[in-house]
């Protein structure tokens, strides 16, 4: 089972001036996985049961200090964020007979991470503009204790980094109805307790999902210019942007040929290279009606990931390589939305995603259809609501894999086609 746990306190003191505050904000939140796998087996090899069992705690406590002060034409924003996030894992193994459970795994991890960032942002407004700047300073100390027993990674790992993070955005006011914006910002991404795990997740032997103690953040350089206009009963915009991702980190498929007796491929989290995407984005609203409001985007890109050359740990240590790609692909998304008499409201909406390439070979082609309806009742002191998602049940994650000496079609349903009636 999964358990999620969420405490938060603030407190603002507010200054003599409208907008010139201070805020402190303390949170703590708790994510446990709590999972067990009793794996019952009877082939020409083997009659055996295995059972396994993990549990990991994810807890993250963030503090942030915030100080807002505004000034003639526009604001001032300073502010420091210490955080504190770190993971125990637990792990207890039964083996059966002739168990197809690694060996040598150990019982126990734990992994910590405290980030200290400060920034500061500067905001000017004007009749003919508006522009926000900014800086944010990261130090990020990361350990990863690995028990000793444990036969599959050189050791426990421990690393530093400094991060500078710039955003910048200009929004020129062309005339009344059109705008011009130009924006730039820099991002990391760090990975969560499924990503780091060392310890392999049985509820798929043949295609076992293990996680990457040694995995390292993935950080973004994102390029925008877009423009935009209104008019009356409506808005749209245009954009065209490039986004640049270093050391991604994403699951790989790698077969293990380390046992004769079992066809096993591994689902292994690493940082699998760099890769671009430069696209464009259409966006619109419009009013058809006084009742019927129609908006949507549409969002042609390219996909350019670039070849990788890396050493696999888990199980075996190996060279492992994958081929760069290249592929233009496109996204839609329509929402319409209606509102009629009674305060009944109804929404449809439709999200197609075309296949595209991943670094393993591509993504099929999905969508979703969804509806809902809202009404009030008992003079608006309530409401009942309908909602059903992935109408035709079409919205599976699906990848055709080509792996080093194996195919294979992963599939991912996601439960997303749900109907569910609420008051």
């Amino acid at each position: 089972g999964t358990g999620f746990t969420n405490a938060n306190v603030d407190l603002t003191h507010k200054f003599g001036a409208p907008g010139h505050e201070l805020g402190v904000n303390l949170q703590f939140t708790r994510g446990k996985e709590d999972e067990a796998y009793f794996l019952n087996e009877e082939s020409p090899i083997r009659i055996g049961t295995d059972d396994t069992h993990i549990i990991a705690i994810e807890n993250t406590l963030p503090l942030s200090i915030d100080y807002t002060r505004p000034l003639r034409t526009g604001r001032l924003e300073l502010g420091t964020k210490l955080q504190r996030r770190w993971i125990p894992v637990t792990y207890t193994v039964r083996r059966g007979v002739q168990s197809v459970i690694y060996p040598g795994l150990g019982d126990f991890s734990n992994w910590d991470e405290n980030i200290f960032a400060g920034y500061a942002n500067l905001v000017r407004i004007t009749p003919r503009y508006t522009l926000e700047g900014g800086l944010r300073l990261e130090e990020t100390q990361v350990s990863y204790t690995i028990p000793a027993e444990n036969i599959y990674y050189p050791g426990s790992d421990r690393y530093d980094y400094f991060g500078v993070f710039p955003n910048a955005k200009l929004t020129l006011n062309l005339t009344s109805t059109n705008r011009l914006t130009m924006a730039f910002n820099r991002r990391v991404d760090r990975p969560g307790e499924p990503e780091l795990r060392i310890f392999p997740k049985y509820d798929d032997p043949e295609i076992l999902k293990v996680g990457n103690p040694f995995l390292r953040p993935q950080f973004t350089n994102a390029y925008e210019v877009g423009f935009s206009r209104s008019w009356v009963g409506g808005t749209g915009s245009a954009a065209v942007y490039h986004r640049d991702v270093s050391d991604a980190f994403l699951r790989i498929f790698a077969i293990d040929d380390s046992n004769p007796s079992y066809d096993i491929v591994n689902r292994i989290f690493e940082n699998a290279g760099n890769f671009r995407q430069t696209g464009v984005q259409l966006m619109a609203s419009q009013e058809i009606v006084r009742t019927w409001r129609m908006t949507g985007s549409v969002n042609w890109f390219q996909n350019d990931i670039d070849a990788l050359d890396t050493l696999l740990f888990f199980p075996t240590r190996r060279a492992f390589t994958l081929s760069g790609s290249k592929d233009h692909t496109w996204d839609l998304t329509l929402n319409n939305r209606f509102v009629l008499p009674r305060g009944l409201e109804l929404q449809a909406n439709y999200i197609r995603y075309a296949s595209r390439n991943v670094p393993q070979g591509r993504e099929r082609a999905r969508s979703s259809l969804d509806f809902s309806a809202k009404k009030p009742l008992m003079n608006e002191r309530a409401e009942l609501v309908f909602t059903f998602t992935d109408v035709f049940n079409d919205f599976a994650l699906q990848h055709e894999i080509v792996g080093n000496g194996f195919t294979a079609l992963y599939q991912n349903f996601l439960e997303t086609q749900v109907a569910t009636l609420a008051l």
